[in-house]
């Protein structure tokens, strides 16, 4: 019985969210969160999904003032970019030294306990300010689909001449979804540090530990 009224419930919801945003769809004031989502733009904030509804210069007024937040928003966020990819570049030219130190090493296994020890922890701070720099790009991206609704609205724009206009342009709402992982091997791949060679480096490692130090 009661789970015959739990899956009752889910269906009931199922179906009421359906009907709200298909009535939504409807609605020539209203973006639906599908719409929302079709021209990527934040469809849990009522600031966007509503921006339609009222007078026509009420409308135009909001519009701008939300742009010139969304700028400002983007510029900040362009600065925090330039910042992690300066840091990023000058890990990766520290962690390019140390590394070339470690390869002056006659001993493997002091070389790969010398990249370990103090290569290792250079590399997963790269690793954070790619994380970083995928962060950005992911919202000066979103940044810059607000600014292209926004910019719509002020132009006066009805709700569907907004979707047509935005829609018929795949750029905009084309996201940029930088993996860290990609980001990550792109800047191994320009220190030659594939995964092989990290594993090559710790088995030497691990094997020449108890052996004794070369002269």
């Amino acid at each position: 019985m009661t789970l015959s009224v739990g899956v009752g419930s889910a269906v009931f919801g199922f179906l009421l969210k359906w009907f709200i945003d298909n009535q939504r769809n409807k609605n020539p004031l209203i973006l639906s969160p599908s719409q929302a989502r079709q021209i990527g733009i934040d469809y849990s904030a009522k600031d966007y999904t509503h921006i339609f509804v009222g007078k026509r210069s009420k409308i135009i007024e909001k519009a701008t003032k939300m742009h010139s937040s969304q700028s400002q928003l983007k510029n900040e966020w362009e600065d925090r970019l330039d910042k992690n990819m300066k840091l990023a570049e000058s890990v990766r030219e520290d962690l390019k030294y140390t590394i070339d130190k470690a390869r002056k090493e006659k001993n493997k296994g002091i070389r790969g306990n010398a990249f370990f020890t103090e290569g290792a922890p250079k590399l997963q701070k790269l690793r954070d300010a790619s994380q970083n720099i995928s962060n950005c790009l992911n919202m000066i991206q979103q940044f810059d689909n607000h600014i292209k609704f926004l910019q719509q609205v002020e132009s006066g724009c009805t709700k569907r001449q907004t979707i047509d206009n935005m829609t018929d342009r795949h750029a905009i709402t084309m996201d940029i979804d930088l993996k860290m992982d990609e980001i990550f091997d792109a800047l191994n791949d320009s220190l030659e540090l594939s995964t092989s060679s990290e594993r090559s480096i710790e088995r030497l490692w691990l094997s020449e530990s108890d052996d004794p130090a070369e002269e």
